[in-house]
């Protein structure tokens, strides 16, 4: 009865610390059997893909070595290939389920990806956004975790202005891509009053943690300063989270 107690306590606090803040980070959750299978996956998922032996030794060279010789579309192909895999797409229940501890709703996949942070480079970095204007007519939610190494400040691990999520779904932003093969942003116009408003919180992750976020909560990618990609991998649902009084008390 008192560990059923300090449960339903934990699942409020995580309910209002995420709509207080815009995001969650849950500390050492990921079952290491699916990440180990995860893991191994993607080497000979992108082995295959690329036609070279990619291993945890030499993945960070092979990827950039790629990138420099601007074969995007191998890149994109082998990422598309790993994020849809069986192996990848069996932690789907797992959020799935996590998702409707805490917020008592239901929620469907809508699609995967994985965040590559390029040192170096900025093709694939985001700058500060909300998710809402790439789907603009579903309420989603957004679950990220690490692969392969953790994710911190020094490699560029997203970061989040805390709370900014109250303002709602902003529709006046300026749209910047470097070029047709980068990733595209959604910049808020008023960015610099929100970065003033809000405080910029970086999203530090281990190996089995995670993070969810909301849809309206402004963040970004940042500047990968070590000497290896960041692989981040990530997976979006659909279904309402709105905030309710009710679940507080």
């Amino acid at each position: 009865k008192t560990f059923k107690i300090i449960k339903k306590n934990t699942m409020k606090q995580n309910y209002n610390k995420f709509h207080s803040n815009g995001h969650l980070i849950i500390r050492n959750n990921i079952p290491s059997i699916n990440l180990k299978k995860i893991e191994k996956n993607f080497f000979s998922t992108y082995s295959k893909t690329l036609k070279i032996k990619v291993n945890k030794k030499n993945y960070s060279k092979i990827i950039l070595d790629f990138e420099k010789e601007d074969k995007f579309d191998e890149l994109y192909s082998a990422l598309k290939k790993f994020t849809s895999s069986k192996e990848f797409l069996s932690l789907s229940k797992f959020f799935q389920k996590k998702a409707k501890n805490i917020f008592k709703k239901k929620f469907k996949l809508i699609n995967t990806g994985m965040a590559i942070g390029l040192n170096n480079s900025n093709r694939t970095a985001y700058k500060w956004h909300q998710e809402k204007p790439y789907y603009p007519n579903t309420k989603t939610i957004h679950f990220q975790f690490p692969l392969l190494s953790q994710c911190n400040k020094k490699n560029g691990t997203m970061s989040v202005l805390s709370g900014s999520n109250a303002e709602g779904y902003i529709k006046s932003v300026n749209n910047f891509q470097k070029h047709k093969k980068a990733v595209n942003s959604f910049i808020p116009t008023k960015i610099n009053e929100f970065k003033k408003k809000y405080k910029e919180t970086f999203i530090n992750m281990n190996k089995k943690d995670f993070v969810l976020f909301h849809e309206n909560v402004i963040h970004k990618t940042n500047k990968n300063r070590s000497s290896k990609i960041r692989l981040a991998c990530i997976f979006r649902f659909k279904g309402d989270y709105e905030y309710n009084s009710k679940k507080t008390q």
